[in-house]
């Protein structure tokens, strides 16, 4: 959940400053819930192309997992290019870090993500991406690590569809699947998974 004002800051730039509120579940229970705000803004450089950054700060409060509990920031920088008229790719760096209140799972990450999205007929919006994540941690994780800091290196694929025509207030839902690899030097943390995720996407 968001809200706040926007501003033009020039005939092909914008910028918004976002109160926000996220709930997450995981396993069919209440996760976490946090609270902070965002700041958004976007320029576009020419027809095709569209630059965007993304800084956040929220706090986290985990229900059970109470040493989660912390704040998160995160920075993003990305863009956006229209190959042709139906064919969309995007790519983003960003950073972030997790403030934990015990500290072996304090972190700092880096991502970055490459994607491309497809409009089809019949209105659906075919979509695939890839990203790649580091993560640092600053705790002692002995006896997982042997006497180093944990260090893992996480890999996603992301396939996406939703109809531009089935929207409901301006948004569509989109289901996606989603491959994820993570290798780390921490012993019973590395994994490999394949799931499903569902989530609403703003539809112009």
């Amino acid at each position: 959940m968001h809200g706040g004002p926007r501003w033009l800051v020039g005939a092909n730039a914008k910028a918004s400053l976002l109160a926000s509120a996220q709930r997450r579940w995981f396993g069919g229970g209440q996760f976490y819930d946090a609270h902070g705000a965002r700041l958004e803004a976007a320029r576009r450089v020419s027809r095709r192309v569209t630059t965007f950054g993304q800084a956040s700060y929220h706090h986290r409060s985990y229900r059970t997992e109470t040493h989660l509990d912390g704040p998160v920031a995160d920075v993003m920088l990305g863009g956006a290019w229209i190959v042709r008229p139906p064919v969309r790719a995007d790519g983003a760096l960003g950073w972030g870090k997790e403030r934990t209140d015990q500290e072996r799972w304090r972190h700092e990450r880096k991502w970055l993500r490459l994607g491309v999205s497809v409009a089809l007929p019949l209105g659906f919006t075919v979509g695939g991406s890839g990203e790649i994540r580091w993560t640092d941690y600053e705790g002692n994780w002995h006896p997982h690590t042997q006497g180093e800091p944990r260090e893992d290196r996480t890999r996603s694929l992301r396939l996406s569809v939703y109809n531009r025509a089935f929207a409901w207030r301006g948004f569509s839902l989109r289901p996606s699947l989603v491959h994820e690899v993570r290798e780390t030097n921490a012993q019973l943390y590395d994994y490999r998974r394949t799931g499903g995720e569902l989530s609403l996407v703003r539809v112009f």
